[in-house]
């Protein structure tokens, strides 16, 4: 009998500095050496390692989900975001954009209500600014949580996000 489908949701690379030890590529070397189904590199407010990550779980036929962590401010916790698909990952970059943004040089600013509000990609973004559009700055209703799927959508990543039904309509996500 083999081993169960399993992703871990929960990496670090040496992008997350002084705090992540191993480079993108080894860990999912790794993961793949262990028969793992899918990997998420969430380092700290950044997606610096993902380019890495994604030619080497290519090579070696893993799901690679890109994701970035945040430590809310004012907030005891660190909350991982994880984006299924193409617009999650536009919006995640452009929620790394507004926290890097409103910061001086290699610190972040971001508060759980950046979550929910949107922001023009060239402005710093003000918690409770809307870009009006509603898609996908505006990343929906937070007690609109979601359902965590089955593999492969992983426990609601962007809550109530347009992209996420979008997904679930065109099947953004393939078992493998």
């Amino acid at each position: 009998m083999g081993l169960p489908d399993y992703a871990e949701l929960d990496c670090l690379s040496n992008f997350t500095f002084l705090t992540g030890a191993s480079h993108p590529e080894e860990l999912v070397r790794t993961a793949a050496e262990l028969g793992y189904r899918a990997i998420a590199l969430a380092d700290e407010c950044s997606l610096a390692g993902i380019v890495r990550a994604w030619r080497e779980a290519r090579r070696h036929g893993l799901h690679l989900i890109a994701g970035s962590r945040f430590r809310p401010e004012g907030e005891a916790f660190e909350l991982i975001v994880l984006a299924e698909d193409r617009d999650g990952y536009g919006a995640l970059s452009r929620l790394i954009t507004r926290a890097r943004r409103r910061s001086p040089k290699g610190r972040y600013a971001f508060a759980l209500e950046d979550l929910w509000t949107g922001g023009d990609p060239g402005d710093p973004g003000e918690p409770g600014k809307s870009d009006g559009h509603g898609d996908p700055g505006d990343l929906g209703d937070p007690s609109d949580l979601g359902d965590p799927g089955e593999f492969g959508a992983p426990a609601a990543p962007l809550p109530g996000h347009p992209a996420r039904r979008r997904c679930r309509r065109a099947s953004g996500w393939r078992r493998r």
